[in-house]
């Protein structure tokens, strides 16, 4: 995620970029890069193949780190008009895990933009939190648990513009408030590009939360008759019964 810092006549800035940007990471120099919240690189090369070995060799410190929280998203649409959807990331503690807190956070990136730079990736904005505390929830979770959280986004004439190149990033970190300096190692994130889709729940065919018996005659419906398993569940994915990840029901 690219986040620009709002002084210094960036146009780019977000309202809250600067206060991540100095006071959670205490970064002191420009660019900085932490990988996985927790691997520092700060300051640039002029070759771009020691940037990017540098790079990747934080990278590759973080990668195979184990962990027993997941993230998933899903978006459905609210309102055509405004572009307003509402997203839901899903966060869960693996059975045995160990209890904890996480913060999940949930923003809008716009990828390959500021435009006049191929190199832009995954540029924060707009709609972007303004409230206070800006992230979605401090979320305590059990071995076995998974809590649900939400956030609406209107999406501006510019991200509407580039409508292929919109994305949610989601990630859950320890609730470290500012001066973290690198003690909010990720403990997972997830990143769903356009066009988003529902969140659901392989089995899960009358989403009742919970995948038994009772599934076993929608699913037959919905596998017999489409337009009738969305006529008679109309807020449920048919996609729910593509139950070996196929993509086909």
């Amino acid at each position: 995620l690219e986040i620009h810092r709002n002084n210094g006549g960036d146009p780019y800035g977000i309202p809250w970029g600067l206060n991540r940007w100095v006071e959670y990471y205490d970064v002191m120099g420009v660019p900085t890069t932490w990988f996985d919240g927790r691997h520092l690189a700060e300051g640039n090369y002029d070759n771009d193949d020691q940037q990017y070995a540098w790079y990747h060799a934080l990278y590759e410190q973080r990668r195979m780190v184990p962990t027993d929280v997941s993230v998933r998203l899903g978006g459905v649409e609210l309102d055509p008009n405004s572009h307003t959807y509402r997203v839901t990331a899903r966060v869960a503690l693996d059975p045995d895990g160990t209890g904890k807190t996480v913060r999940v956070y949930i923003l809008h990136a716009l990828d390959h933009y500021p435009p006049n730079d191929i190199q832009y990736r995954f540029c924060v904005r707009p709609p972007a939190p303004t409230q206070s505390p800006w992230w979605v929830a401090d979320v305590p979770l059990t071995p076995g648990q998974r809590v649900d959280v939400q956030r609406d986004f209107s999406f501006d004439s510019t991200s509407w513009a580039h409508q292929s190149n919109i994305a949610i990033v989601a990630w859950a970190q320890p609730p470290v408030s500012n001066g973290g300096n690198g003690q909010g190692a990720f403990w997972n994130s997830r990143l769903m590009t356009w066009p988003f889709t529902p969140l659901h729940d392989r089995g899960d065919l009358n989403c009742d939360g919970v995948v038994n018996f009772d599934d076993i005659d929608p699913f037959v419906l919905a596998l017999s008759d489409p337009a009738g398993y969305q006529a008679a569940y109309p807020n449920c994915d048919i996609m729910n019964a593509d139950c070996n990840g196929d993509g086909a029901v």
